[in-house]
């Protein structure tokens, strides 16, 4: 199934600088593969994970939630963290 990130980016047809990852706990191996293929994707967020490959990155812990209800616990700030992240990557 790793093996399946390359025909679907060929199917969605677009510049790997323009693909945007996000993993959640399992879904973050296909994510982490996305990236490792393809190392010019925008961006890569991984979550429940501590660590990334690259120097730009961002541990957030949140206070609500275990690993199936995180998200939904932590709705509003989860949201607000991401889009934190994201333009500070990309400020333009």
């Amino acid at each position: 199934m790793l093996d399946d990130v390359v025909p679907i980016m060929t199917v969605v047809g677009v510049s790997s600088k323009r693909v945007e990852a996000f993993g959640r706990s399992v879904g973050s191996i296909y994510a982490i593969e996305l990236a490792h293929r393809f190392p010019g994707i925008a961006w890569l967020i991984l979550g429940n994970h501590a660590w990334a490959g690259s120097g730009n990155k961002r541990l957030v812990r949140f206070p609500d939630g275990d690993h199936n209800t995180i998200l939904a616990a932590n709705a509003s700030e989860y949201i607000v963290q991401v889009r934190r992240f994201l333009l500070d990557a990309h400020p333009d």
